[in-house]
């Protein structure tokens, strides 16, 4: 049973990371509640979700489908961050206690632990997600599925096509995926983890932004309150 605060969790995590132990993290938050409640908004990256978009149900089925599964683990925020928003995971998808984790476990202050596990070990790794802007990241990334940034925006129409074109790149390969696409990370993450479960299929979100982009708009990169933040339930 996972316990203890964000560090205890982070520590577990990192273990079977190194350990090449097969797991998969998901780590819907304030803006996959959004979604799952049909707001229509533009989040702090400038993606758009109109409210309607099938995006909603499919999130949900994931999530759910991922409360029922072995060695995948669900991070929610504490009730420090959103009381609203914990109990609302906690309640719609009837979490156990063994697979529940942070939805901050990467980010704030087990963020320096977590990125330097890669840069300085140079772990080997497949990442999906956005354009790499910066081409000195230093990061060891065998191979690249590009995704548009703003395909939360276009997910109706695109949903089948950026999939299976997904499932096919992974085909022929097996190792740590790293996910940073928004809600679209919770659907996937899973996904290939079903198929791939000798795999560490990990939602990161904007974790390597810094690296990534050269840049990060997410304050606990910077040294400030969140860099310093321990969660706990």
């Amino acid at each position: 049973m996972l316990q203890g605060n964000s560090i205890d969790h982070l520590n577990f995590f990192l273990t079977k990371l190194i350990n090449f132990e097969p797991f998969c993290v998901i780590r819907p938050s304030d803006g996959e509640y959004k979604v799952l409640q049909g707001h229509n908004f533009n989040n702090i990256d400038d993606w758009h979700f109109n409210g309607k978009s099938s995006l909603k149900d499919d999130l949900f089925n994931s999530i759910m489908i991922s409360t029922r599964e072995n060695n995948v683990y669900i991070g929610i925020p504490s009730h420090g961050d959103s009381e609203e928003i914990c109990e609302y995971y906690r309640n719609t998808f009837i979490l156990k206690d063994a697979n529940t984790t942070y939805a901050n476990i990467f980010c704030n202050y087990n963020w320096k632990t977590f990125v330097n596990i890669f840069k300085n070990t140079q772990i080997p790794f497949f990442f999906i997600g956005p354009k790499i802007m910066n081409k000195e990241h230093g990061l060891n990334i065998q191979e690249h599925f590009e995704i548009d940034e703003f395909l939360v925006n276009n997910w109706d129409e695109k949903k089948e096509d950026v999939t299976k074109s997904l499932m096919l790149w992974t085909e022929n390969k097996n190792g740590i995926f790293l996910f940073s696409a928004g809600p679209i990370a919770k659907i996937w993450a899973p996904t290939l983890f079903r198929v791939k479960n000798n795999s560490i299929c990990l939602d990161v979100g904007s974790t390597l932004d810094y690296f990534i982009k050269g840049d990060s708009n997410r304050l606990y990169t910077k040294d400030n309150y969140l860099s310093s933040l321990v969660s706990n339930f």
